[in-house]
C-alpha cells in the first residue's frame, strides 16, 4: 500500500497519540430508551463502562409503553358498557404506570450501581403515544439531547421485515440527533470512525469527538475505504479499468491526506485524550464489507458513520453504505450521525 505522507498517516497503519488538549467543560445529554429487556440492560451496562469516571454525562431514561387497545379507545353503545370501558381503562393505566416505574427504576439502579451519580440520572415514561418511534423522536427533540441510545435485538432481515423495527423507524424519522444503536456489547474503548471525502465526514468526526471526549483509555481509528473504480455496466476486469484505478487512487491520496489532517485537528481540539490511528483501504468492491471486516477484526466497541454521503459513485445512491451497516452491525454498537 502507498504511503500517504511523511508525517505519520499511512494507508497501512501508523499509530500515534492524540495531543492532550485543554480539558473542556462539556456535558453530554444522552437519552436512553429502555423497555426492561436484556438488550436494554446490556446497552446501559455498556454506557456505564464506556463513561466510567466521566462525570459530565447526563442520562435521560425513557420508556415507551404500547397505546391503549383499540377496543378501549372507542365509546361504548350503552351506559353500562361505557362504565365498564372506563373501569378497564383505569385498570390498564394503573398497570402501565406500575410497569413504567418498574422499568425505569431497574435502569436507574443499574446505573447507580455502576457509579453514575444520582443527580445525573433523569427518567420519564411516555404513556400516551400512538407510535413508539414517533414518541421517541419527539421526546429527543423536546429534550434537545446529544444522542438517542437504543438497544437492538439483532433480528434477522426476515424477522425485522415481519415484526417491524422501532430502531429503523426512528432512524428514518429523526434528523440532527445521532442515533446510537447498541447490540451485543463489546467492552472496549476502541472506536472506529468511518470517513469519506465529502463535507459531511467532518460532522461525523466532530460528533464522535464531542461524545467521546474525556474518556480515559480511548483508542480512535479513522478509517477510509476507496472503492474500486469500474465504469457502469462494465464489471469485468480490463487493462483500461486497472489504469483508471491507479489514477483514481493517486488523485485520492492527496484528498485523503488532507482529510485525515483536518479530522485529527478536530479530535485534538475537542480535548480528546488517547490513541489515534488512521487507516485506508484501497480498491475495495464493497465499502460496507470492508468497514465491517475492520470493525469485527479490530475488537472495536463502537462504529461511527454518517447516514448520508460516502463520496464517489455511491453518492448516486444515498444511504447505501449506512443502510447496509445498519443491518450488518449486530455486535457492538453503531453510532449513526444524522
Amino acid at each position: 500500500m502507498t504511503k500517504i505522507n511523511e508525517t505519520g498517516f499511512s494507508s497501512n497503519q501508523q499509530k500515534g497519540h492524540v495531543a492532550e488538549g485543554t480539558s473542556l467543560n462539556i456535558r453530554r445529554r444522552l437519552m436512553v430508551a429502555t423497555d426492561g429487556s436484556l438488550c436494554s440492560q446490556k446497552a446501559l451496562e455498556f454506557l456505564s463502562f464506556l463513561y466510567a469516571q466521566t462525570p459530565d454525562v447526563e442520562y435521560n431514561l425513557t420508556t415507551s409503553l404500547v397505546p391503549l387497545p383499540s377496543y378501549l379507545q372507542q365509546g361504548a353503545s350503552s351506559l353500562k358498557a361505557e362504565y365498564d370501558r372506563l373501569d378497564k381503562i383505569e385498570e390498564f393505566e394503573k398497570k402501565r404506570v406500575e410497569e413504567a416505574n418498574s422499568i425505569l427504576g431497574a435502569a436507574r439502579r443499574l446505573l447507580e450501581k455502576a457509579g453514575v451519580p444520582k443527580e445525573s440520572i433523569h427518567d420519564k415514561a411516555l404513556l400516551s403515544v400512538q407510535s413508539i418511534a414517533k414518541g421517541l423522536v419527539a421526546e429527543a427533540y423536546s429534550r434537545n439531547v446529544d444522542a438517542l441510545v437504543m438497544g437492538r435485538r439483532g433480528l434477522g432481515q426476515v424477522a425485522a421485515y415481519l415484526l417491524g423495527s422501532i430502531s429503523e423507524a426512528v432512524v428514518s424519522q429523526i434528523k440532527g440527533i445521532p442515533i446510537w444503536l447498541a447490540g451485543e456489547p463489546v467492552m472496549s474503548r476502541k472506536i472506529l470512525v468511518t470517513m469519506d471525502l465529502c463535507d459531511n465526514c467532518h460532522k461525523v468526526v466532530d460528533t464522535a469527538a464531542f461524545l467521546f471526549s474525556g474518556i480515559s483509555g480511548l483508542e480512535i481509528t479513522l478509517f477510509h475505504v476507496t472503492p474500486k473504480f469500474r465504469p457502469f455496466l462494465a464489471p469485468e476486469k480490463s487493462a483500461s479499468a486497472d489504469e483508471m484505478d491507479k489514477v483514481f487512487q493517486k488523485e485520492n491520496e492527496v484528498l485523503i491526506k488532507d482529510g485525515f489532517r483536518h479530522c485529527a485537528d478536530i479530535i485534538t481540539q475537542a480535548g480528546v485524550k488517547g490513541h489515534l490511528e488512521c487507516k485506508v483501504k484501497y480498491g475495495s468492491a464493497s465499502i460496507a464489507g470492508e468497514i465491517m471486516d475492520e470493525f469485527e477484526a479490530g475488537g472495536y466497541s463502537t462504529l461511527v458513520c454518517g447516514r448520508r454521503g460516502v463520496g464517489g459513485w455511491d453518492m448516486l445512491f444515498p444511504g447505501t453504505v449506512s443502510s447496509r451497516l445498519l443491518k450488518l452491525c449486530q455486535k457492538g454498537s453503531l453510532l449513526l450521525v444524522t
